[in-house]
């Protein structure tokens, strides 16, 4: 949105970037992939500007993505969405990200992140939901 986001959770935003790959690897199977390092890691200073949305169409694109990979990799591990589910997760994700997270402070982006949060989490447990009547019969 043409601006930094300071707040809604989004910085700062930790990731591991250069380490050697003999003493590294991947862990995670299908959202959130992180690197597992043996042996002493540090930051570098400053930060690494990473365009990764290029609109909110982009952005809900990607959205529908990741929440089918999302609820796929709950499904495998056993979990299952409930109408309690469906109705506290996405308020809960809003409030962390405009709230909690201080979103609010980012004025109208901070208030269209927490919605896209609220949105993301109501569209991973309807597709968890999907998977387990797929799955019962």
């Amino acid at each position: 949105m043409d601006r930094w986001i300071k707040h809604s959770g989004w910085y700062p935003d930790y990731k591991l970037r250069l380490y050697d790959r003999n003493a590294g690897c991947w862990k995670g199977d299908f959202v959130h992939e992180s690197v597992a390092v043996r042996g002493e890691v540090q930051r570098l200073r400053g930060d690494l500007l990473h365009y990764t949305v290029r609109s909110a169409s982009d952005h809900h694109q990607r959205m529908d993505r990741y929440t089918t990979l999302a609820a796929e990799e709950m499904h495998k591990n056993g979990k299952r969405a409930s109408r309690v589910s469906l109705l506290v997760s996405p308020v809960a994700s809003f409030l962390r990200s405009y709230i909690f997270r201080l979103g609010l402070l980012d004025g109208i982006p901070g208030l269209a992140i927490a919605y896209f949060a609220a949105h993301y989490s109501f569209l991973k447990q309807v597709k968890l939901w999907e998977l387990g009547r797929e799955s019962e019969g």
